[in-house]
């Protein structure tokens, strides 16, 4: 899964973008690439995700 993670104004149709307060957004912030990362969904269950790259993104 690729996304931005960063406010609206920075949302594009061409990437899902998530808010850095999302719970996804503060699962994966501080993470490096090769750890694994875990958040609540909205249904109180729990999710993991492992970074796979981080690259910033030059819209």
């Amino acid at each position: 899964m690729t996304f931005l993670l960063a406010s609206r104004e920075y949302a594009s149709s061409d990437i899902e973008t998530y808010s850095p307060q999302s719970p996804l957004g503060t699962g994966v912030m501080g993470k490096k690439v090769g750890e694994d990362a875990q958040y609540e969904l909205p249904n109180g269950k729990k999710a993991s995700v492992k970074i796979l790259e981080a690259t910033p993104y030059r819209g």
